[in-house]
């Protein structure tokens, strides 16, 4: 019985095979959540330098615009303003609500 264009019965039986037999012995683990949290703090941090530089590069940018346009628009420049902020704050604010809950 074909279900798509290439996935049939038995790809699908293969797929949950392989994820029963390989998640099992992480959850078996004493510290099974410690791969997931690490790269969590990872990609945290890699977003956040990313989004940083992302931020400096959109004011210039949005500065350089507006001074070629001859047009001060404060909202522009407020919403990358604060965009900024809940770039740069927001990983606090993150773990500040997980201490908070207990997490």
């Amino acid at each position: 019985m074909i279900l798509g264009k290439h996935l049939t019965i038995r790809t699908i039986g293969a797929i949950v095979a392989t994820h029963l037999l390989t998640v099992g012995p992480a959850m078996a683990a004493d510290d099974w959540a410690a791969p997931g949290v690490s790269l969590a703090e990872s990609l945290e941090s890699g977003m956040v330098k990313i989004g940083a530089a992302l931020i400096g590069l959109g004011i210039i940018v949005v500065g350089f615009i507006l001074v070629m346009t001859q047009r001060m628009q404060a909202d522009k420049i407020g919403y990358v303003i604060a965009g900024g902020i809940l770039i740069m704050a927001g990983p606090t604010m993150l773990r500040a609500l997980l201490a908070a809950t207990g997490g």
